[in-house]
């Protein structure tokens, strides 16, 4: 050891051992091992990371993790999945820019990442890079994340929310945050749920559609502009089958596989064929036999459907190739993804980039890649379907 003037050569030892201490302290722990896995049967895109299920109820994450949001006890981007630390018998995942959650078979809730908002739900406003338990959430049957806030879809059709609330996107009539869960009011009968960027959205078991929060670019789509702290019905969509919230608009698959859309649209991605935005819900063109549909939290928004023998078509924003057609161009009207997706059964959206669960379970992903989101072990674009690295 070099001679410190004026130190003797006990405090220096002393000395060296705190640094030590600190340096290790300061360096995250070596994720788990990311071998091949087993088939997935669920996905998620957040902002700028993905996650799958795998492995008979593992999770595996890559991408974007300043916040924890990969959940393997520390920080640092991966390009390629790793499991989830402590993580068995989960059955689906989902996912936004800073955080993640996911449902046990138990109908438990468990959320890792950011939590300034109380987004992850266990009772505090700290951050976590493993799983917590989400507080007072029981035989939830499905979940979603929104860009500070998540819901869980639980008995007799409720809906509970919990983290930033300032559009009122928690629905319990209040725009207070909580850090724990709340009752979502005047919801009952639902069957499906979506969190967009601050606002959230129920399927309703008649078909209806009932959304809260936010509404500023008319995401609500009840033909105002005027933030709702509790559910209100969306017009003019009846015998919807599915829905998702995006960061400024909202989309639903109804009667015969068509698709509505209303909110934001300033790239496209109502896909009626402009870019004027809507305030009610207005029928995106082409698209037909629609099955499964995903919508981007980013204001620079696309979305995807998959179509009649697990087809996927995508419309919207197109700088970084999220429309998965080889090409950089935005499309106001629903293109088709190279021809690698077939037989798809999932579908996820993130900010910049998509995702696609095919069969046999693997996992395809196109798009930005800046911070590993797509898990082919690279950074670079791709404009095209790619497969996810061992998986399975």
């Amino acid at each position: 050891m070099d001679r410190v003037p004026g130190v003797s050569f006990r405090a220096r030892v002393v000395l060296a051992a705190v640094l030590a201490v600190v340096v290790a302290a300061c360096v995250p722990p070596a994720p788990p091992s990311a071998g091949p896995a087993g088939p997935a049967t669920a996905i998620t895109a957040g902002g700028a990371h993905s996650c799958a299920v795998v492995d008979a109820g593992k999770v595996r994450c890559w991408g974007f993790n300043t916040h924890g949001q990969l959940g393997l006890g520390g920080y640092g981007d991966i390009s390629t999945p790793f499991a989830v630390v402590g993580l068995t018998g989960q059955t689906a995942v989902a996912a936004s820019k800073s955080d993640t959650c996911s449902l046990s078979s138990t109908g438990t809730v468990s959320c890792w990442g950011l939590n300034l908002d109380g987004q992850l739900g266990n009772g505090t406003n700290v951050g976590a890079i493993t799983p917590v338990s989400v507080l007072t959430v029981t035989g939830a049957t499905s979940i979603a994340v929104g860009d500070a806030h998540a819901c869980a879809l639980v008995a007799a059709g409720a809906v509970k929310c919990w983290g930033s609330n300032a559009k009122g996107q928690l629905g319990d009539g209040s725009t207070t945050d909580s850090n724990t869960a709340v009752d979502v009011a005047d919801v009952s009968g639902a069957t499906a749920i979506s969190a967009g960027g601050q606002h959230s959205c129920a399927l309703i078991d008649d078909g209806t559609v009932k959304c809260w929060g936010s509404n500023v670019y008319g995401q609500l789509g009840i033909a105002s502009f005027v933030n709702s702290s509790t559910a209100v019905q969306v017009g003019d969509v009846a015998g919807a089958t599915a829905i998702s919230a995006g960061g400024g608009y909202t989309c639903a698959i109804v009667a015969a596989g068509a698709v509505k859309c209303w909110g934001l649209n300033n790239f496209g991605a109502l896909g009626d064929g402009t870019n004027n935005g809507s305030n009610v819900a207005i029928d995106v063109a082409v698209v037909t036999g629609a099955t499964a549909i995903g919508t981007s939290h980013s204001l620079l928004a696309h979305t995807c459907v998959l179509v009649a023998v697990g087809k996927a078509m995508c419309w919207g924003f197109n700088g970084d190739g999220e429309l998965g057609n080889g090409s950089t161009d935005d499309s106001f009207t629903a293109t088709d993804v190279g021809a690698a997706v077939t037989g798809a059964t999932a579908l996820a959206v993130g900010d910049s980039h998509s995702c696609a669960l095919v069969a046999g379970g693997s996992v395809l992903c196109w798009g930005l890649n800046s911070t590993g989101q797509l898990g082919d072990g690279d950074t670079n674009p791709i404009g095209i379907p790619i497969n996810v690295q061992n998986i399975p």
